[in-house]
């Protein structure tokens, strides 16, 4: 794909092979054309009810992820690797494209972690407090 493109779109740049915490398949070949991340389920396209654009350069893109209690986000991905940062977590479940689904209990406090990029997937918050981070998505 070539041509210019602008801050707040989604777009994936081709990226290493990467895992997520050993929970998500070898992310192998994808590039911009994949049919593995399509545009319009780009986080900020398919779920923009819990994901806020905070900022974009051409290094990173900032995401505020804000998950309603009981609020389930649609399926979405993220193609690049990031740092994320839940500074108020609650109780969800990680459902995956096939629908498979598993929890993820909270830490008692702030947690940051790296993650790679994610395929299509939808978060539940089941509890009865917001889930707020935020995403630092590396663009390079």
């Amino acid at each position: 794909m070539t041509g210019h493109r602008s801050i707040g779109q989604d777009f994936c740049q081709a990226r290493p092979s990467f895992t997520l915490n050993h929970l998500l398949p070898r992310l192998e070949g994808m590039s911009p054309e994949s049919q593995q991340w399509p545009l319009e389920f780009g986080a900020l396209a398919a779920a923009p009810q819990s994901h806020r654009l905070m900022m974009e350069n051409e290094q990173v893109r900032v995401l505020e992820v804000i998950i309603q209690p009981g609020q389930t986000e649609p399926k979405h991905h993220h193609c690049y690797p990031s740092v994320m940062v839940v500074d108020q977590p609650a109780n969800i479940v990680y459902r995956r494209a096939d629908n498979s689904t598993f929890p993820v209990h909270p830490a008692p406090h702030t947690k940051t972690e790296w993650l790679n990029p994610e395929p299509l997937h939808a978060i539940e918050n089941v509890d009865t407090k917001i889930y707020h981070a935020v995403r630092v998505e590396l663009k390079r």
